[in-house]
């Protein structure tokens, strides 16, 4: 059809009757290569089995998906090859998965002959895995029917990937709709009720598959929020950390610098991201959480880790943003110099509660309970380990954070210095998901240290709504 239409319009090439037909038989609808044909395809796709929306219930099933084929791919006998990205093999999975039922999902958990095996790729490995399973289970893995799902589960919400996509399928729509302008004034020369005729169910199917995919892809991006971020920080955590539960700064500094860009490109864009990553694997250990969900998340028992990811909405190309970010961290940075002063006032009498819960009441009667608040700080965490034994050396909080690294803005950062006598173990508060860390000390004199590190609390509480726009040609 686009040859025919690029020599329809050449004013050099000449159209004999028997092309003029040939172009106007396939402008009727009957034809299957007519716009109006192409188009009814295309709303049977985008629109009729893309009805249910990807909900935060689903985008967390899909994460867990991701955990079961990374588990997989370690499983899996391949020589000389990384492990590839799941979003490849995940809507095959996906579909996989539901085809299975409850009934028959026993055998994802089975020794599979496939795993006895040795392959030269993951592809080919996979491959065998997913024959296996169609063998054993008697199922047909096919293509899943909503081509928007299928792009979702295969870019693992990745709006770079998403936005290019609706780039495509907006210049695809726009062509159809030239063609079939065309092809009306081609068919009716002139007769503008019959053209009307043809072209209004076209633009009208245009317009359905446009808001539609539009509305689909936008309810997708703003679910990706928190589930699809804590899976892509999980996936190099258990990439990159050879020993469940290690603290090595080297290789939790290279997880978080892989994954913060991994995070800006998930979801919603135009947001800055903080992460923390503490050792939990220790049965003295106890944290508590509080805080907005839109702005942070907490994760716990990631491979041997508790991990907290903040966000901050900032468009860093828009000055006015920054501005207002600026002022923000003027009211925090005033506001943090008394909370220091309180906290560590208070300290030497809660530290010794028997729980975190109470800590945290008995610390807001002190501070205030609007500190943790849309206008000042989002959230906060207590941390705590202990000695088993009174005689035990005190513990220490392993840890590592990754501040927002927003350029052009300074951070919050206090370091105060306390001594008491006590014999409990170590104390950690983090603030907007970034370390507020007390810690206790045996010295020889018996005496403990608090050591009080405040370091980039939240910008900015600035509302930030996207909408990815679908035009309709016209």
């Amino acid at each position: 059809m686009k040859t025919m239409i690029k020599k329809y319009f050449d004013p050099e090439q000449y159209k004999s009757e028997e092309f003029n037909q040939t172009f106007r038989s396939s402008c009727e609808g009957w034809d299957e290569n007519s716009p109006e044909s192409i188009l009814t395809s295309m709303h049977l796709m985008f629109v009729r089995s893309c009805r249910n929306f990807v909900t935060p219930t689903e985008v967390q099933d899909i994460a867990d998906h991701r955990t079961y084929l990374m588990r997989l791919f370690t499983r899996l006998q391949v020589e000389n090859e990384l492990i590839p990205e799941p979003g490849l093999y995940l809507e095959e999975f996906f579909v996989a998965y539901e085809l299975l039922g409850e009934s028959r999902r026993d055998v994802l958990n089975e020794d599979l002959d496939v795993y006895q095996r040795t392959f030269p790729s993951y592809e080919k490995a996979v491959r065998a895995f997913f024959k296996e399973l169609e063998t054993r289970a008697s199922i047909s893995i096919v293509a899943d029917p909503c081509p928007l799902r299928a792009k979702i589960l295969a870019s693992f919400f990745k709006y770079s990937h998403i936005e290019a996509y609706a780039s495509n399928l907006i210049n695809q729509l726009t062509e159809l709709t030239f063609i079939a302008r065309t092809c009306a004034h081609s068919l009716y020369e002139g007769n503008l009720g019959s053209i009307e005729k043809y072209t209004n169910p076209i633009v009208g199917k245009v317009a359905d598959i446009s808001m539609h995919t539009a509305e689909f892809l936008n309810v997708s991006l703003i679910s990706a929020w928190p589930s699809a971020h804590n899976q892509l920080l999980k996936e190099q955590i258990m990439r990159n950390v050879r020993k469940e539960g290690f603290v090595d700064d080297k290789s939790l500094k290279t997880v978080t610098e892989i994954t913060r860009p991994l995070l800006m490109n998930t979801g919603v864009p135009n947001y800055a991201y903080e992460m923390l990553i503490v050792r939990a694997t220790e049965k003295e250990y106890d944290l508590y959480f509080e805080g907005f969900d839109r702005y942070y998340s907490l994760r716990k028992n990631v491979s041997g880790f508790d991990t907290i990811i903040g966000r901050i909405p900032l468009n860093s190309t828009n000055s006015q943003d920054k501005l207002k970010i600026k002022g923000r961290m003027a009211h925090l940075n005033n506001l943090a110099y008394d909370l220091n002063a309180t906290i560590q006032f208070e300290m030497g009498e809660l530290y010794n509660d028997p729980s975190l819960p109470m800590i945290a009441t008995e610390l807001k009667k002190k501070i205030g309970t609007q500190v943790i608040s849309r206008d000042n700080f989002h959230c906060w965490a207590i941390l705590r380990e202990w000695a088993p034994k009174f005689w035990s050396s005190c513990p220490t909080i392993d840890y590592f954070s990754s501040s927002y690294n927003v350029s052009d803005m300074s951070s919050i950062t206090a370091v105060i210095v306390l001594s008491y006598y006590t014999i409990l173990g170590t104390l950690g508060i983090v603030l907007n998901a970034t370390l507020l860390y007390l810690s206790i000390f045996r010295s020889p004199s018996q005496i403990k240290t608090y050591r009080i590190l405040i370091i980039n609390f939240a910008l900015t509480d600035m509302f930030s709504s996207f909408l990815m726009m679908f035009i309709a040609p016209r």
